[in-house]
Formats: structure tokens, sequence, C-alpha cells
């Protein structure tokens, strides 16, 4: 199952909709997204502003080959 990006645009879009009297369950209908998504997103919101709709980068943490081999290298020897 893939995840779906949506843009902080269309998630303040759905947002509004929903505290102009919107349900969660006819905007899952309206745009085929779980209600469960929506109401992460109003979570968020409600807790950390708009920032928290912004997309974010699951890969943020990257490490070198060098740095990677050097822990393997510490495990095997304990």
């Amino acid at each position: 199952m893939s995840k779906r990006k949506y843009s902080k645009e269309f998630k303040l879009k759905v947002l509004k909709e929903h505290e102009d009297d919107s349900s969660f369950y006819s905007l899952k209908m309206k745009y085929d997204i779980t209600s469960g998504t929506v109401k992460r997103w109003n979570a968020a919101c409600k807790a950390h502003g708009e920032t928290a709709l912004d997309s974010h980068s699951s890969n943020r943490c990257r490490y070198t080959a060098a740095f990677k081999q050097e822990v393997v290298r510490d495990y095997l020897t304990g």
C-alpha cells in the first residue's frame, strides 16, 4: 500500500471545510481519503500550527558508507 502525498494547501483546504461544519466522513467521501488522515491533520494543526502540515522527508538521516561500515565492524567485534 503506497502513501499518497498531499500538499499543504490541499490539507488546509480540507481542514477549512471541516471548520465550516463538514464532517470527517463527508470529507472522506468527497476526497477519497481516510477519516483518520483528516483527523491526524486536524490534531497536528491544532497542536503545532500550520507548519505541522508541511511535507517532511522520511530520509532525513543519511549516513556515509564509511560510517555504516564502522558501525557494522563495531557490532561484530562486540
